[in-house]
């Protein structure tokens, strides 16, 4: 059974609107094993943003931009996939065996995400429909795993 912290929910309060989840995984290369080790968080983060823009281009989404900060978050990556906007979330863990890339996405981050969204949208006049996605991406000694969620949304 998966140990929670004191004061983090032991439920779920993420979920995808459908059952749409990719999985990838990889190996890490001897550059990228140094830089993990180093603990250096400016790096680990810019590598899993470079690998989260290239796994989605290579799912037909077109990258539209990077590190957006609005007034109450910052997007990480925003993309468009036919007539939707997709702004996703890059999430990047060290395997802990405590909490994963994927959980440590809370209600209030979400909710931060979705004003950013909103005003992203406002700002760019965007008429079509928009969504919210999670990249997650679980990193061991040696591995990565890459799961990308699609439609995210509060549980009720």
């Amino acid at each position: 059974m998966k140990q929670i912290l004191p004061g983090f929910f032991s439920f779920r309060t993420l979920k995808p609107a459908s059952s749409d989840v990719t999985d990838l995984q990889g190996d890490l290369t001897q550059s990228e094993r140094a830089f993990f080790i180093a603990r250096s968080r400016q790096l680990i983060g810019r590598w899993a943003e470079d690998l989260a823009a290239d796994f989605l281009v290579s799912r037909g989404l077109v990258l539209l931009e990077r590190n957006v900060r609005e007034r109450f978050s910052e997007l990480d990556l925003v993309c468009r996939s036919r007539n939707e906007l997709v702004f996703v979330e890059v999430r990047c863990r060290r395997f802990n065996g405590i909490m994963s890339a994927e959980e440590s996405v809370g209600r209030q981050k979400l909710l931060k995400l979705r004003r950013g969204a909103e005003l992203y949208t406002l700002k760019a006049r965007w008429q079509d429909s928009w969504r919210i996605d999670l990249v997650s991406i679980d990193v061991d000694a040696s591995r990565w795993h890459l799961k990308w969620i699609k439609y995210l949304e509060l549980e009720e």
